[in-house]
């Protein structure tokens, strides 16, 4: 009888999460649409017209976009890097990064409507997999090719923890992000900092209960040095890199810059919600897409975030 109950109370706690979570890409949707209506207004209609960053330029050089959204491991832990924004629109013990993926690829296949003078370009994209593609011919022309990753194999992060098959899902996740470094357009990591141990596309590693053990992160800083190792590998690295996590400028920005000097680099100061991050790597996109330079990128970029002033563009 004790083992029937106990196995209800695991069922319903799932169901619960479960229900809660689906609301969850509605939520994150609604802040896309949201951030959709702002860059109408930021958007500089003119920008191809004038002298843009070698980056951008190059970028579009070859007549194809090629970017790399990539999700890390975005557990909902007990830490208070886990819960910054809202906390009851998250579940303990849950991984958030799938719905986060399942809404932008909504967000992206959406039909196309609006203004036609300054039209978003985040919609209308085939899907096949993992891969989302479409043709812009407003201030440039180009093919885009967008690659969308996540880490988690489910929303439950006890089902995931010591699992192979999430073993093999966080490891191909990771190889296809250390990979984009060296031959992507754009490559934007959303996810979590570790301390200084990220960018992380697994499982955390936890000190007792709920609460991940930083420590080891600090100490071990694989993903960073894996991260590093890829940069250094190569001649060919990303023009444009998005370091989305919580304190991502003081955490990972002087290590990078040095391994890319000639990257654009997007970095947080400060904590920053997943809320907000999931926006941020559009608002990006959107900016490339729409050949937004200099200050016009910039105003893009953070138009997806409560703080403007949390974002740093190294040039």
């Amino acid at each position: 009888m004790i083992k029937s109950l106990l196995f209800l109370s695991i069922i319903l706690s799932s169901n619960f999460a479960s229900a809660q979570l689906l609301s969850l890409e509605g939520f994150y949707r609604a802040q896309f649409y949201s951030l959709n209506e702002k860059l109408k207004t930021v958007i500089d209609p003119n920008s191809h017209t004038r002298s843009c960053e070698t980056q951008i330029t190059n970028a579009f050089a070859d007549g194809v976009l090629k970017i790399s959204l990539v999700l890390g491991y975005m557990d909902v832990s007990g830490n208070p890097e886990s819960f910054t924004g809202d906390v009851r629109k998250y579940v303990l013990g849950t991984a958030a990064d799938p719905n986060g993926a399942e809404a932008i690829s909504d967000f992206l296949t959406r039909s196309c409507t609006g203004s036609r003078r300054n039209p978003s370009h985040l919609c209308g994209f085939r899907k096949s997999g993992s891969k989302f593609t479409k043709r812009i011919r407003s201030q440039k022309s180009a093919r885009v090719e967008i690659e969308l990753l996540h880490s988690a194999r489910t929303t439950v992060d006890a089902n995931n923890q010591n699992n192979q098959r999430q073993m093999r899902k966080s490891s191909q996740t990771e190889s296809k992000f250390l990979a984009a470094l060296k031959t992507k357009d754009m490559v934007i990591y959303m996810g979590h900092a570790r301390n200084g141990g990220g960018p992380d596309f697994y499982p955390p590693v936890y000190s007792s209960g709920s609460n991940v053990d930083y420590g080891h992160y600090q100490r071990t800083q694989n993903g960073i040095k894996k991260m590093l190792g890829a940069l250094s590998s190569t001649t060919n690295d990303a023009p444009i890199i998005g370091m989305l996590a919580c304190k991502s400028t003081g955490l990972f920005a002087a290590s990078i810059r040095r391994q890319a000097p000639s990257s654009i680099l997007v970095t947080a100061d400060t904590l920053f919600n997943y809320d907000e991050i999931l926006p941020t790597g559009l608002a990006m996109v959107e900016a490339l897409m729409q050949h937004q330079c200099g200050d016009s990128f910039t105003r893009s970029l953070r138009t997806g975030v409560t703080n403007p002033n949390q974002l740093n563009i190294f040039r």
